[in-house]
């Protein structure tokens, strides 16, 4: 006489309730990211990042140069900035990490 053990499925299967949630969480997703590139497709946009970035290196340049002075200056520039540009709902690229 052999004993068969149950065994729970591997898989679970969602509920179209939940396959519909899923769905429309991303639709949300995409349509959040197309409002940013639409606002971010502006000239005034553009214009308002490239001054963010320049902040942002004229930050970095007097950090290197050890004024600190400058660098106090620079910051609350830089968080006026800031709020201008999450407010306008933008987005500022993040500087690319060199491998190796």
């Amino acid at each position: 006489m052999t004993v068969t053990a149950e065994r729970e499925p591997k898989r679970k299967n969602r509920t179209p309730e939940q396959i519909v949630a899923d769905l429309e969480a991303k639709i949300a997703k995409v349509k959040a990211r197309a409002a940013v590139n639409k606002a971010n497709a502006k000239p005034e946009a553009k214009a308002l990042v490239a001054a963010m970035k320049a902040v942002d290196k004229a930050i970095d340049a007097s950090h290197a140069a050890k004024n600190g002075d400058l660098t106090k200056e620079l910051g609350p520039i830089q968080a006026e900035l800031g709020k201008v540009v999450v407010g306008q709902g933008l987005r500022v690229p993040q500087g690319r990490k060199r491998k190796g």
